[in-house]
């Protein structure tokens, strides 16, 4: 028996549970240095031992094999083997919905996130209507637990709102979308205040798809107005690290420019120096909202 198999398979319990831990640990610090191959090799064998653990002892294990198999699954995201990524999110759910059955109060914001994740991935392989049936279960659990702990789940609250507007917009019910970019909006505006530097950034994002979707319904000066406010923000997060987001505050700025030479406004564009003069100016590719 090589040791590899041994430690899988012989060693006692506790050293094949620390090495699972190790594991995942070691994944997890691959995939950020955006080495998802390697994290997936890593990821299947703490995998292995942790099914095995589960089995054995699922009261003390599941928490843990829910975990590795949510990772496995956003590595396969990474590498494009979304089909398969899908399989493990679905995995992931069962058993964190199993966990938040049995103790809601420390399991829910896990299944919370695995739904959320669970959503991405279906939305990856085309699956709309289930992908917003995911996010509208894991939005009413955020709802209720930033109801009895503000602090520390608005910002969930508000992300998993923005991801519900997605969802809708991606299924033209814009009225819908609107709604809850409008919550989340708001949400992340109370958050900004508080904490600019970690916020900032997500609050502009929200205020830039706010005004897409007003210019969806056809809500042109609404737009206009909330797309100069999320420019002025994406100022100050240029400002405050050029690196990060100047590409993105430029992008906003063509992309302002465009949606008043298309309302007719070009010479309010030009007068109010919204977007640079000069011609040539790159339009950046859009960011994800997720």
């Amino acid at each position: 028996m090589t040791f590899e198999r041994y430690m899988v398979t012989s060693a006692p319990e506790q050293d094949r549970a620390d090495l699972a831990e190790s594991l995942l640990s070691l994944g997890n610090g691959l995939s950020t240095l955006e080495r998802h191959n390697e994290a997936l090799a890593i990821g299947e064998q703490a995998l292995v031992i942790y099914r095995r653990l589960a089995d054995a002892e699922p009261d003390r294990y599941l928490p843990s094999l829910a975990t590795a198999i949510e990772s496995h699954g956003v590595e396969l995201w990474y590498v494009n083997r979304h089909a398969e990524g899908l399989a493990y999110h679905r995995q992931a759910v069962t058993i964190q919905r199993k966990l938040a059955t049995a103790e809601p109060d420390r399991y829910a914001s896990s299944l919370a996130q695995s739904l959320q994740n669970l959503s991405i991935s279906l939305l990856q392989v085309g699956h709309h209507d289930e992908a917003l049936a995911s996010d509208l279960e894991g939005l009413a659990l955020y709802r209720k637990l930033t109801e009895s702990e503000p602090d520390s789940y608005q910002a969930d609250l508000a992300k998993s709102l923005g991801g519900m507007g997605c969802d809708l917009q991606r299924l033209g019910r814009y009225r819908e979308a609107l709604a809850n970019r409008q919550e989340s909006m708001e949400l992340y505006r109370e958050l900004a205040t508080a904490e600019p530097d970690r916020f900032r950034p997500e609050y502009a994002n929200m205020l830039s798809h706010l005004g897409n979707t007003r210019r969806m319904l056809g809500q042109i000066d609404e737009s206009v107005r909330v797309s100069r406010e999320a420019i002025a923000v994406w100022k100050a997060c240029s400002e405050a690290d050029p690196k990060l987001h100047e590409a993105r505050y430029r992008s906003e700025k063509a992309s302002l420019c465009q949606l008043l030479n298309e309302a007719g406004y070009q010479e309010t564009a030009i007068v109010t120096g919204v977007f640079p003069q000069q011609s040539g100016e790159a339009v950046m590719t859009p960011v994800r909202v997720r």
